[in-house]
């Protein structure tokens, strides 16, 4: 995962949303705000479509619906 210098300063100050298909260890989201950090941009959001049941989330993360652990 990786910004572009054109693109981290596009997003530079502004305010963004994350917004990811399935949350389940936190790896895409942990990159994902360590670039916006980099690259100086507020998080004002994070969005997902599912989290995947037992997962530890961060404080303030919405999303649609639990996946049931895999038997």
């Amino acid at each position: 995962m990786s910004l572009s210098d054109d693109d981290a300063e596009y997003i530079k100050g502004k305010k963004v949303l994350l917004v990811d298909d399935v949350f389940g260890a936190g790896g895409t989201t942990n990159a994902l705000k360590s670039l916006c950090e980099k690259a100086q941009a507020q998080i004002v959001g994070h969005a997902l479509i599912a989290v995947e049941k037992g997962s530890i989330l961060p404080e303030g993360l919405i999303y649609l619906f639990e996946l049931p652990l895999a038997e």
